[in-house]
């Protein structure tokens, strides 16, 4: 009886689901829409998760993984793991992923060049160190139809390997360029122009981006090409501004009588807070100018007295309180400074508490407990050695992150190193402490 039936009605959530998991795909993997210029966006990162989330937005060419990637989103350094990354990349829509080639010499790098790419050589792309034996390696692939990109860039001589080569890609790194005292900015547009002179068509794919707005300079320099993590992803959308009137239109749309309220100015410590990690341009870090009174400046170029770095003590929260005013840019809740660990792969933690304070402070009932993977070198040692202890520190050549139980330690160590690093050494803190870090399910260890 046809006057029985009911008609079924179709809502827009089925209808998404449906052009999700059927049609966007499958279009997403033969089409690249022509008003995207020139323009190609890699995703810098092997969490499958994050590719469901972030590959649907349509701004994304591909995906680039190497093996530091792989551990961190615990996926095996295996032929067959990365095949299955392959696959699950596709499905969602990439039109390329990058596989880097393992092995340490050429016939190792060929031959395993040779194997991650055979399942799809049109749409996986090789990564190579752009060393002797990669470079050797990639002069065997190219012509036998892998596409290569050389890696670990930092310096524009390289550029004319990458050209002489015939390297599709080649990938500098930004950030590290920065972490060692160079101007990488400039760096990587010599070699977008060296390209152009030799009359090559290598990509400049700019890497290790700490931040939008380096995005938009290298952009505005002509480069075409980038590869960034989750957390830039998202931040190129976080605009307060854009979300106000987003939201008026939606209140608008529903019938609501809403003015648009005009925008509230910033103020100097806010803006200042807002400064991503690395936007200090390569500088060591300096007391920001009317942030303090001189006397409080004065204070705090002197080395932490014995009472400033007794955890509970007046003396010790009055410093704490003037570092976090004077640094406040340096200091990151917990999911802040994961998301830093996430995007730096030459990051150091250290943790300031001496062995006392670490076994007698209990974080949630346990003693012992610290951020994952932390150095342990107490400011009280530090403050004993004098500057000579910054360099210890900075070793390494890379950011460095400092936690206490609480917080406060941290940041008298803050305001104790800062001063005293090599220019291009930028130092920060978990405001919090391994407490805060804990509370957001963050990983620790027992030490």
């Amino acid at each position: 009886d046809e006057s029985s039936r009911v008609p079924m009605m179709i809502s827009p959530t089925m209808v998404g689901l449906f052009l999700l998991s059927t049609v966007l795909p499958a279009m997403g993997a033969l089409h690249v829409p022509t008003v995207r210029g020139s323009s190609r966006f890699f995703l810098d990162t092997a969490d499958v998760a994050e590719w469901q989330t972030l590959l649907p937005l349509g701004i994304f060419h591909g995906v680039t993984t190497n093996p530091v990637l792989l551990q961190r989103a615990a996926v095996p350094c295996t032929l067959p793991a990365c095949h299955r990354l392959a696959d699950q990349a596709f499905a969602l829509g990439a039109h390329e992923l990058m596989l880097q080639a393992w092995g340490g010499g050429r016939e190792e790098l060929i031959s395993c060049g040779l194997a991650l790419s055979e399942p799809d050589r049109e749409r996986i792309v090789i990564k190579l160190p752009v060393t002797e034996e990669g470079t050797a390696a990639a002069s065997v692939l190219a012509p036998l139809g892998v596409r290569v990109c050389l890696t670990a860039c930092y310096a524009r001589r390289q550029a004319l390997v990458a050209v002489a080569v015939g390297a599709e890609y080649l990938a500098p790194y930004l950030g590290r360029m920065h972490d060692a005292g160079m101007d990488g900015h400039a760096e990587i547009e010599s070699m977008h122009s060296i390209v152009r002179g030799l009359g090559g068509s290598t990509r400049i794919m700019a890497a290790s981006i700490r931040d939008v707005d380096s995005l938009s300079r290298l952009a505005a320099a002509g480069l075409d090409t980038f590869t960034f993590s989750p957390a830039i992803a998202r931040a190129m959308f976080d605009d307060p501004l854009t979300k106000e009137a987003s939201d008026v239109f939606e209140a608008a749309a529903a019938g609501d009588t809403i003015l648009p309220v005009p925008p509230k100015p910033i103020s100097p410590a806010a803006a200042t807070r807002a400064a991503p990690p690395g936007a200090t341009g390569g500088k060591a870090a300096s007391l920001p100018a009317g942030s303090l009174t001189g006397e409080e400046e004065e204070a705090l170029r002197l080395p932490p007295t014995p009472e400033e770095m007794t955890p509970g003590s007046a003396a010790m929260k009055a410093r704490a309180a003037l570092a976090r005013r004077a640094y406040p840019s340096r200091v990151l809740t917990p999911l802040e400074a994961f998301r830093l660990l996430a995007d730096e792969d030459n990051i150091r933690i250290v943790d300031v508490r001496t062995e006392e304070e670490r076994s007698t402070h209990l974080i949630n009932g346990r003693p012992n407990v610290a951020i994952l993977g932390a150095d342990h070198l107490p400011l009280d040692a530090m403050v004993a050695e004098g500057a000579s202890a910054a360099e210890g520190v900075a070793v390494h050549r890379g950011p460095v992150l400092l936690h206490c139980s609480r917080g406060p330690k941290s940041l008298v160590a803050l305001s104790y190193l800062a001063p005293l690093l090599p220019a291009g050494e930028e130092v920060y803190v978990v405001d919090g402490g391994v407490a805060a870090w804990e509370d957001n399910n963050l990983p620790i260890e027992i030490v």
